[in-house]
């Protein structure tokens, strides 16, 4: 499996992948971490732009819902918005570590 794994360092809002390049996206309690609506909507490209045609997109962060439009704008669709369940904030809060 290691063969097939690659871990890299960079920032969301301009990614050093090729367009096109995966299947699937995820992003985990990172996009809140990017300062300002402007970085966050530059980074959500970013991850539209690096999906294959008929890729997915999955993202877990708060206020989730902000990030519709966007997506749509950069052609996402099938937009879903779910609110996140308590284990998920907890876990945010630190009542749970790993």
């Amino acid at each position: 499996m290691g063969d097939r794994v690659e871990l890299a360092d960079a920032d969301a809002r301009e990614l050093p992948f090729a367009s096109a390049s995966f299947d699937l996206v995820v992003s985990s309690l990172a996009l809140s971490n990017i300062r300002g609506a402007h970085g966050r909507a530059a980074a959500l490209r970013e991850m539209v732009r690096v999906l294959r045609p008929g890729g997915r997109l999955r993202i877990v962060d708060d206020g989730a819902d902000r990030y519709a439009a966007v997506l749509r704008d950069a052609g996402c669709i099938d937009v879903a918005v779910r609110q996140l369940d308590w284990r998920t904030w907890l876990a945010r809060r630190g009542y749970f570590s790993t």
